[in-house]
């Protein structure tokens, strides 16, 4: 898990936070509702989908299950 706040996501990981942001607004799903499912903060959340800490698989899978999407509807390949 990334912590090193000079550390730059890659293009997949920001792909994947950008679907993430747009599927939570889709379906009106709130930061702090992933933070409880999570069990961690909402600034936690934010670290995340801002590409700050790097998402384990474990927690993109219970995302993905809140938000009603398949895991492989996130992470998708950057545009070459």
């Amino acid at each position: 898990m990334t912590t090193d706040p000079a550390a730059q996501p890659t293009a997949e990981e920001s792909t994947t936070n950008d679907s993430l942001r747009a599927e939570m607004a889709r379906r009106r799903v709130t930061q702090a509702q992933i933070a409880e499912v999570l069990q961690i903060s909402q600034a936690q959340v934010s670290a995340r989908l801002n590409g700050g800490v790097r998402w384990r698989v474990d927690e993109l899978v219970k995302v993905c299950r809140l938000l009603g999407v398949g895991i492989s509807d996130v992470v998708k390949e950057a545009a070459a």
